[in-house]
């Protein structure tokens, strides 16, 4: 596993740390991050404070946030990173929108054991999938990316729940 921050791969610093095997994923996902820095600094800083680390995953049908792990990480399947830059950039914000409801149940709860609702199922995905079609909108993305993400009903994450967590690492 090979990890970056972005240096030489990018003009400036960037605080989010990418791992991966193939360097096509890890330019793919910087390319994504350098993208929602220049054209929508404000979901770029919910997406740095909320995502501090991108991590590559076998699998196309795994991906989410992991928030077990330290730091909180954003598990990303080489398919997202390479279908499209304004794809992986409207991923890395669906996922920091997940992190960001954890986080936000977890300090008005002031606990780390946080119900799954709140940061999963039906409503927490509309929610964030509300934000990835912003996200799309703002980094002007092909129409058909933002209408795949209106379309969708909510109910991937429960789809996702049949795999173990060892095929998440």
């Amino acid at each position: 596993m090979v990890a970056f921050l972005l240096w030489g791969l990018a003009p400036f610093a960037l605080a989010i740390e990418v791992m991966g095997d193939r360097i096509d994923f890890l330019k793919a996902v910087h390319a994504a991050i350098r993208l929602l820095k220049e054209k929508s600094p404000d979901d770029y800083a919910v997406v740095e404070r909320y995502v501090p680390r991108v991590k590559e995953v076998r699998s196309w049908h795994i991906g989410g946030m992991a928030m077990h792990l330290h730091p909180p990480t954003f598990l990303m399947a080489r398919s997202t990173a390479l279908y499209s830059v304004t794809w992986a950039a409207s991923a890395l914000a669906h996922d920091a929108c997940h992190s960001r409801q954890w986080h936000k149940y977890s300090e008005a709860h002031k606990t780390k054991y946080v119900a799954g609702n709140a940061w999963s199922g039906q409503a927490a995905e509309l929610e964030c999938l509300a934000y990835q079609a912003e996200v799309l909108r703002r980094l002007k993305a092909p129409e058909h990316e933002i209408q795949h993400v209106l379309s969708a009903d909510g109910r991937h994450s429960e789809r996702r729940l049949r795999y173990p967590p060892s095929a998440w690492e």
